[in-house]
């Protein structure tokens, strides 16, 4: 069995729906970083980031997620 290396504070003593829940949204969030890293320059001008502030966002370990889903 694979182990996922990760911060285990995310996952102590969290039911089963409620772990599938932070998955996903984990999940989702490095789809989304994923996105930002390919974006052109012109479009990151639109959303008022950096061509450097985007790449430190795309480049930040999965388990570094808002701290409101720590809860």
């Amino acid at each position: 069995m694979a182990m996922i290396s990760t911060n285990p504070r995310l996952f102590r003593g969290l039911s089963a729906s409620t772990l599938f829940n932070r998955l996903s949204r984990m999940n989702a969030l490095r789809k989304q970083r994923a996105l930002l890293k390919s974006l052109p320059a012109e479009r990151l001008a639109d959303l008022g980031v950096s061509a450097k502030q985007a790449h430190q966002e795309a480049n930040r370990p999965i388990w570094d997620v808002p701290s409101h889903w720590q809860r």
